[in-house]
């Protein structure tokens, strides 16, 4: 898999550890912020392609409004925005790493019916 950032990689006062995953937006990472001695997420924004038909402009002001509606919510199955930032040509957001296995993990490991996942979603949101 190619990564935007290698290990090791420092992203302005962040560490890249690893790559966690990636998407259509770009990818996330876990990293150390040193000066708080804890683990962090980091999404770094891709940039759209020449082709894509849309601009970065449009691209990056989602990503920001993202970040900026995410750190507004504060509930136990929401992760924590701790930064919206830009380093030299990458845009990220910086958030609570939760370690687990991902969305995808769990859904190639269990698998439910419509009957079953139904109460499961609506007990996560407090429904």
């Amino acid at each position: 898999m190619s990564q935007i950032l290698e290990n090791g990689t420092n992203l302005g006062p962040y560490k890249i550890v690893r790559l966690i995953g990636c998407g259509g937006m770009g990818e996330v990472y876990e990293a150390y912020e040193e000066s708080l001695n804890r683990k962090v997420a980091i999404k770094i924004l891709a940039t759209a392609p020449p082709d894509s038909g849309r601009s970065n402009e449009d691209i990056i002001s989602r990503f920001i409004q993202e970040a900026r509606t995410l750190a507004q919510i504060h509930h136990p199955n929401v992760v924590s925005i701790f930064a919206v930032n830009q380093f030299e040509h990458l845009n990220y957001i910086v958030m609570e790493l939760v370690e687990g296995m991902s969305l995808r993990e769990f859904l190639d490991r269990y698998v439910l019916s419509g009957d079953e996942a139904g109460p499961l979603f609506l007990r996560r949101c407090n429904w």
